[in-house]
């Protein structure tokens, strides 16, 4: 499978000014519908979102969530767990924008929007020296459904929103691709 799209270390600036750091530690996997991830009962898109936090405008098909998996100081989330979050997310996402009509799926069936790149690494605050490094992944979503772009951006921006406050981070950091190459970069808080 040939992916375009950045899975490298990231350096933002964060919602307070502190440098955010992402490096990438682990090995790539591909999660997709035939993998061990199935849906929950629970429609994580009935709930109301914040708008972004702050933006980094930067010269859309793909976007990258960079999410950490302590809650404070003592890990909370693994890889497993936040994939399957993302994966429910998305699926629902997915299943809306076949019945809204701003995506199309495949005459030859296959990758029906739920195929996500994740890789393991150290995310922390380089700017706070009392800042502990934690393990973290970066998630790599492309829009493979021929949907609207305008849609998928903001789907993007829904997931990361929703995952700060559902993995009660401080931040979550989203990168809106093209070919690879950052259009945006937004961070999202979680709700207080």
């Amino acid at each position: 499978m040939r992916v375009t799209g950045n899975m490298g270390s990231i350096h933002v600036r964060g919602q307070n000014g502190e440098t955010l750091r992402f490096k990438p530690n682990g090995p790539m996997s591909v999660v997709n519908l035939d993998s061990k991830f199935k849906p929950t009962a629970h429609n994580p898109l009935e709930v109301d979102y914040n708008p972004a936090a702050w933006r980094a405008r930067k010269p859309l098909q793909g976007a990258r969530i960079i999410v950490g998996f302590n809650v404070g100081t003592e890990q909370k989330w693994t890889m497993e767990s936040v994939l399957q979050k993302v994966f429910d997310f998305r699926r629902a996402q997915v299943e809306r924008a076949y019945k809204g009509g701003w995506a199309q799926q495949s005459a030859t069936g296959g990758d029906v929007g739920l195929t996500l790149v994740s890789q393991q690494g150290v995310f922390q605050s380089v700017s706070d020296p009392q800042a502990h490094p934690e393990n973290g992944a970066q998630i790599l979503l492309l829009n493979t459904i021929s949907e609207d772009e305008a849609h998928f951006a903001q789907e993007m921006e829904e997931l990361a929103d929703w995952l700060a406050t559902e993995l009660d981070q401080w931040e979550v950091i989203l990168e809106h691709q093209r070919n690879g190459g950052v259009e945006e970069t937004v961070g999202f808080t979680k709700k207080q």
